[in-house]
C-alpha cells in the first residue's frame, strides 16, 4: 500500500491499523518500509512510502499507527 505520513514517523516494526469505510480495519506491522523502491528504516511527516499489507485496502482509507499508552506517556 502507498501511504503518504502525514502527523507522525512510522518505523520499521511499528504496529498499525488501516481503516476505511469499505475495507473495515487491517491490522499489520511495518516489517519493511519503502521510499520508492529502497528500504528505509522510517518515513517521516510528508513523505509518500509504502509498506507491505495482508488485505485490499483502498484510496482514501487512513493508517495509524498503535502506541502503547505506556509509551505514549513517556513523550
Amino acid at each position: 500500500a502507498e501511504i503518504t505520513a502525514r502527523a507522525s514517523n512510522i518505523r520499521t516494526g511499528d504496529a498499525y491499523f488501516i481503516i476505511g469505510s469499505t475495507t473495515g480495519t487491517v491490522k499489520g506491522t511495518a516489517d519493511e518500509i519503502r521510499l520508492d523502491v529502497t528500504p528505509v528504516p522510517e518515513a517521516v511527516p510528508g513523505q509518500i512510502f509504502s509498506v507491505k499489507v495482508i488485505d485490499k485496502v483502498r484510496r482514501g482509507d487512513k493508517l495509524y499507527k498503535f502506541i502503547p499508552v505506556d509509551a505514549a506517556d513517556q513523550s
